[in-house]
């Protein structure tokens, strides 16, 4: 009972405002072959498993140290959350290491996959309706580069193979023209 009664107390008259910005996210290829497999949970979901592979790396990304770093130069994080909120939810040190302002990182933030819908859903929490709304949108973008930037490299990739080929194949058919 008196927890209970400590816990309502905290509650009612302590805990400081949090406020959640919410951003969903789909990931579709544009190209012709995304090497979309045909699988029992594509039957199901109506999802291809090459969107479900790119949205779980999106999901790790968006959770990940480099994220972390990305959003604490832009918006300035550590000082956001050790600057605000009540004793019990901010964040009390704010040279903590890298790995424990991780860890409170993902306690302000949530990245899932509703495999169903084929939609990730990120919720970010601020003390401001303003910061989280403004950390949704950065993890949004940030997300969005990185997932274009390693599309690019893998089309690169495969246009310097298949002109490899082509030159080859060429070189091959010179030869053989010339014997």
């Amino acid at each position: 009972l008196v927890l209970s009664l400590l816990a309502a107390i905290y509650w009612l008259f302590l805990a400081s405002d949090r406020y959640v910005s919410e951003a969903r996210v789909i990931i579709q290829r544009s190209d012709i072959n995304s090497g979309q497999t045909m699988d029992f949970s594509s039957l199901l979901t109506g999802v291809g498993g090459g969107s479900r592979a790119d949205q779980l790396l999106m999901r790790d990304h968006m959770l990940s140290l480099d994220m972390l770093r990305k959003l604490e130069t832009q918006l300035q994080l550590r000082q956001h959350y050790s600057s605000q909120g009540d004793w019990l939810s901010r964040l009390w040190d704010a040279e903590a290491p890298l790995e424990k302002f991780l860890d409170y990182f993902r306690t302000r933030v949530s990245v899932e996959l509703d495999e169903y819908a084929g939609v990730l859903s990120i919720k970010a929490q601020a003390y401001t309706p303003e910061m989280a709304q403004a950390i949704a949108a950065a993890m949004v973008a940030e997300g969005e580069e990185t997932m274009n930037a390693m599309a690019h490299a893998l089309a690169r990739e495969q246009v310097d193979f298949l002109e490899g080929q082509v030159t080859a194949m060429g070189e091959r058919a010179q030869a053989k023209r010339s014997a």
